[in-house]
């Protein structure tokens, strides 16, 4: 099993690099187009939606949203921030649960569908903003290591020294040591990437914080994920990346980790 994980993790990170690097933006926007869309038919699960009509027609929403969105040019800083907006509420949700007292509105499926696309969509625009922005692909590739570094942190300290349970109702096995470990890798991993892209050293305080905030509230996606998986009892949301779960479960914390980065980007280095 260990090896299986291991063996989907280097392929997947190696496939991902390629993408982010070689591919043409236009192909680039069409495959993450249907990353996004796969990212939906997991996330009906949630809702929950039975039948393929019911989960094609949300698939077809989040794919009319993004067309929306290139057709009327709109803004990227809008749907990102309106997007990280949602989260606060996402934030509210956990603090509510890890007390016990879940708002009714999460059990709606209105609510929840509602939610999937305003986690879906600023995370698609994310994706493209950071990989035409005028630093370049590699630009994406460091906020994405960004989260993942968070996530490897997080899970060692936690693992080997976590004593203080973060959200015991919610995810048993994340610790307040582990974030603080995942914060530490984070900025780490942050003052590596501005060392390796020359970054000017009047930039470094902004970007850092950027690192530290976007490490941070990375935690919270694999927390919301948990919460939704838990209120229809499920493990993984899929089967689709041998050894390690669905899409979601890989890209859960990237989803609230990679607007804020790209909503920093927008507001103070571009």
């Amino acid at each position: 099993m260990l090896m299986q994980r291991i063996l989907t993790a280097v392929i997947l990170i190696f496939l991902i690099i390629v993408g982010l690097l070689k591919l043409p933006a236009l192909w680039f926007m069409d495959v993450t187009i249907l990353v996004v869309l796969w990212g939906a038919y997991e996330w009906t699960q949630f809702i929950p939606l039975k039948t393929y009509a019911a989960k094609l027609g949300f698939m077809l929403t989040l794919v009319l949203m993004i067309f929306a969105i290139l057709f009327f040019n709109v803004p990227s800083i809008y749907v990102l921030a309106i997007g990280i907006l949602a989260w606060f509420d996402g934030i509210y949700l956990v603090i509510k649960q890890q007390k016990g007292q879940l708002p009714l509105r999460a059990n709606n499926p209105y609510y929840r569908a509602w939610f999937g696309l305003v986690v879906l969509l600023p995370f698609w625009v994310a994706l493209n903003v950071l990989r035409t922005s005028s630093y370049g692909p590699i630009w994406l590739l460091y906020g994405m290591s960004i989260v993942w570094m968070a996530d490897i942190g997080a899970y060692f300290v936690g693992r080997y020294c976590g004593k203080h349970k973060l959200a015991s109702n919610i995810s048993p096995n994340k610790t307040w040591e582990g974030v603080l470990g995942g914060l530490l890798f984070a900025l780490v991993a942050g003052i590596i990437w501005n060392w390796f892209l020359k970054v000017p050293m009047t930039l470094w305080w902004i970007i850092l914080l950027m690192v530290v905030i976007t490490a941070g509230i990375s935690v919270l996606g694999d927390l919301l994920e948990s919460l939704f998986k838990r209120l229809v009892n499920l493990k993984d949301s899929g089967a689709l990346l041998p050894g390690h779960g669905g899409l979601l479960d890989r890209i859960d914390a990237l989803t609230i980790g990679l607007p804020v980065f790209a909503l920093f980007t927008l507001l103070f280095l571009l």
